[in-house]
């Protein structure tokens, strides 16, 4: 699963759009269908949830979990309950989200890609953060890549990273990303392998990986060294 964060438009929120709400805990615990009755800048007004035929009364301040299909994936946002309405018909009203998590719940397709690159390690102080380290990337998903280097896990810190790939078809600056899971190499002149998951990648630049993948992918199909899937 690959989570992202998305800055919401003034009409990706619609009337009798469908959604969940998700209380995680207190009385109310549970998860609940609803769906949107209004909305303005500021605020949006839900049917109140139903459980058994009963309308379940959600306090003012109840923290609460929504989520919604919003331009063709699942996304989620927390927000507080901000009041109640019980005409003309139940409902509860919560906050307009700024941004809202993007859920991709679809694995995604990854191919061999042999390239140099560099790689910095985040800190919390970007004035004293290390130079970029040189490395070279093994492999590339719309989720994150496989790389390879000569630091340890020690040595990569907190394991965040800033990418930088540079190739004709595609060019990823400082992009942010997590070491997931790291393979040592079998001798000392054997770089690791590190995957990294990419974190809040901005939208065109994952459509951009996206598409970059789609053209390697149909061109290993003709070249015979990938079988097309039906």
């Amino acid at each position: 699963m690959v989570v992202e964060t998305i800055k919401l438009h003034p009409n990706d929120i619609k009337p009798n759009q469908q959604a969940v709400i998700k209380v995680e805990e207190g009385f109310h615990a549970g998860k609940y269908m609803s769906r949107v009755e209004e909305v303005n800048l500021n605020r949006i007004v839900m049917g109140a949830p139903i459980s058994h035929n009963r309308i379940i009364l959600l306090p003012r301040g109840q923290e609460i979990k929504v989520e919604m299909a919003i331009r063709g994936g699942l996304c989620r946002f927390g927000t507080p309950v901000r009041g109640q309405l019980n005409t003309p018909i139940p409902t509860i009203q919560v906050d307009w989200p700024e941004q809202v998590e993007r859920i991709q719940r679809r694995n995604w397709v990854r191919i061999p890609l042999v390239a140099d690159m560099t790689y910095s390690l985040l800190t919390e102080e970007p004035e004293t953060a290390p130079l970029p380290v040189k490395s070279r990337s093994l492999d590339i998903s719309g989720g994150g890549m496989l790389i390879t280097t000569t630091q340890d896990k020690e040595a990569l810190g907190n394991g965040l990273l800033s990418l930088t790939l540079k190739l004709p078809a595609l060019e990823l600056n400082s992009i942010k990303a997590r070491v997931a899971h790291i393979l040592t190499g079998v001798n000392k002149s054997t770089p690791n392998r590190v995957g990294v998951e990419f974190l809040d990648v901005p939208r065109m630049v994952r459509e951009q990986i996206v598409k970059f993948i789609n053209l390697k992918q149909r061109e290993m199909i003709r070249m015979g060294q990938l079988q097309r899937s039906y």
